[in-house]
């Protein structure tokens, strides 16, 4: 719509003199300005403006279509206002032939498919105690993606490379995320494992990335008074038979960085395979730690209504498998958007406790026809196919979808909660009050001014 304007503005005024920053939410013809927006999807996120813009977000595959057309014109100056991320800054700036520090981190020639003991946290009571005395647990995560909005972190391999260089941006979202709410501060380890740090050439300096990673998690929980969490993830290098041990050799070099650093538990997450998740909950329990082991499912629903984990295990009875050797929570999380994960609970439930089992979806809309954020598909703008991992923008979910999420869990008796992939802190404190919560960041929330404007608009006077 902003370019729309353009082309009516430069008929008159010389494209040299003429700046365009349009908002980073996707208008239409009928709906042309953001307080116009309505969500057919999900009609309780109406009124859009001010708090449910995010199902709205541009892609960078627009930003920079959007750049190319008005540099083509002879304009000079451009931006992008509200809604504006690092990512889509560095896009602008990489169209209009620039190399920002944040490019750095992109690893486009890479086409990849798939200190001695610190002591314990000063707290009263870890995981497994809060836990037994009926509290609920809110996990932020989604580091990497809150990263990469930021412009640290792109497509690729997906290794956080850049906190030996950056230490205090990763901080900065350890803050964020308690500021919003969360009870955890999980190390930022995500793809920090041998084989990752082998495939870009940094296997050196495996140990020095996850003990920094841990460190900073350190710092910020030992602050802030909330659990500290060491992580370990999918290796993708998991064949049943054949690399069981080569996988366990992993997961213990970082288990026991985590312990030496002083984690109050572990977190292992995005498993899609029960098998690699039954060594990884092993390994934990080697290092006599709390384990958090959650399971991820790319595939659909299948013909016999049962959906299940890659080496065919329907996932309730994974989840009950790993519940029977002793994890201290299971559940799901990652790939599927709030409604296509309380689907998976809602399934899990029936043959596990629900205090047992965790929830954290990714902060991304998919469907039953497009259940994970790797099958979704971009019908407005072909250009952002395919859509992961660089344009998810599109398909974020608004605060209300989390409340709502947040409700349904927590009304089944669900005790640890979270999101993962495109978290936010606006997201995580939507989470926090759901559950009861006041946490920091909610001191600012004030709807005099929305009631204002929307009253306004209503009137016909905006």
């Amino acid at each position: 719509m902003t370019l729309e304007l353009v082309n009516d503005i430069v008929q008159v005024c010389p494209p040299e003199k003429i700046g365009a920053l349009p908002i980073a939410y996707r208008t239409t013809p009928k709906e042309p300005g953001f307080m116009d927006l309505t969500d057919s999807i999900c009609p309780a996120n109406n009124p859009v403006y001010p708090r449910g813009m995010e199902p709205f977000c541009v892609s960078p595959a627009e930003i920079e279509s959007f750049t190319k057309s008005c540099t083509s014109l002879g304009m000079k100056y451009l931006g992008i206002c509200c809604g504006n991320s690092g990512e889509l800054t560095r896009t602008m700036a990489e169209t209009m032939g620039r190399r920002p520090p944040a490019s750095r981190s992109t690893r486009k020639d890479l086409n990849i498919n798939w200190s001695m003991a610190s002591r314990r946290l000063l707290k009263s009571r870890g995981l497994q105690e809060r836990l037994n005395a009926g509290e609920s647990i809110l996990c932020a995560e989604g580091y990497l993606l809150a990263l990469s909005r930021r412009g640290y972190i792109t497509h690729g391999v997906w290794v956080p490379e850049f906190i030996l260089e950056d230490p205090a941006i990763l901080k900065s979202v350890h803050y964020e995320m308690a500021h919003a709410g969360s009870d955890v501060i999980e190390a930022f380890q995500y793809n920090t494992h041998r084989e990752k740090m082998k495939q870009i050439g940094r296997e050196d300096d495996i140990e020095k990335i996850n003990r920094t990673a841990l460190k900073i998690a350190r710092e910020v929980a030992e602050e802030k008074n909330l659990l500290f969490a060491g992580g370990i993830s999918n290796t993708n290098q998991y064949v049943k038979g054949e690399t069981e041990e080569k996988v366990r050799a992993m997961f213990e070099e970082q288990v026991r960085w985590s312990k030496e650093e002083g984690v109050d538990y572990m977190i292992g997450e995005t498993f899609s395979f029960l098998g690699e998740a039954q060594i990884a909950l092993e390994v934990i329990q080697s290092f006599d730690l709390p384990a958090v082991v959650t399971l991820t499912v790319y595939t659909a629903r299948g013909e016999d209504g049962v959906v299940r984990t890659r080496d065919g295990v329907p996932i309730g009875e994974a989840c009950k498998d790993l519940i029977d050797r002793g994890v201290t929570i299971t559940g799901v999380n990652c790939t599927r958007g709030p409604e296509m994960t309380l689907e998976l609970v809602n399934d899990i439930v029936q043959v596990c406790p629900p205090e047992k089992i965790g929830a954290l979806p990714i902060a991304y809309r998919t469907t039953p026809k497009e259940p994970s954020f790797m099958d979704l598909t971009d019908s407005i703008c072909p250009a952002n196919n395919p859509v992961y991992p660089r344009g998810m923008e599109p398909f974020c979910i608004s605060p209300v979808e989390i409340e709502s999420f947040t409700k349904s869990c927590t009304s089944l008796g669900m005790k640890y909660l979270g999101i993962c992939c495109g978290n936010s802190g606006e997201l995580t404190r939507t989470m926090a009050e759901t559950m009861g919560r006041k946490p920091p960041a909610s001191r600012y929330l004030d709807h005099t001014q929305f009631g204002f404007l929307m009253k306004l608009k209503m009137s016909g006077e905006l």
